[in-house]
């Protein structure tokens, strides 16, 4: 006796439209404390949209240079405020782990 495996619930295949949304996948977004949009895609966007970026906002003082590199031989741009950025965080403070109570992150929660 063969048995029958349930069904699943079907969903759209990508390109289908549903209810405007012309990929048919969930989306969502929130606004970070620095003024950039974090989207989320998938079942639970709703879900991980509802939470605000509790970071307090930065003053950004965007200034690029324009530098000439010897070694590639053209010119390059640097961002001056992006310097700052986290490079090989200690285990414990990730920038992409979640915000905690101890550890606000760029990922709300």
């Amino acid at each position: 006796m063969v048995q029958e495996r349930p069904v699943a619930e079907q969903r759209p295949a990508a390109g289908n439209p549903v209810a405007g949304n012309p990929s048919g996948v969930p989306k969502a977004s929130v606004t970070l404390a620095d003024g950039r949009e974090l989207i989320y895609y998938g079942d639970s966007a709703d879900w991980a949209a509802g939470f605000p970026d509790r970071r307090p906002p930065g003053r950004v003082e965007a200034s690029s240079q324009i530098r000439y590199d010897p070694l590639l031989g053209e010119w390059v741009i640097v961002a001056s405020h992006r310097q700052d950025r986290t490079f090989l965080p200690p285990a414990g403070h990730c920038p992409l782990d979640p915000s905690s109570p101890g550890n606000l992150t760029e990922i709300p929660r």
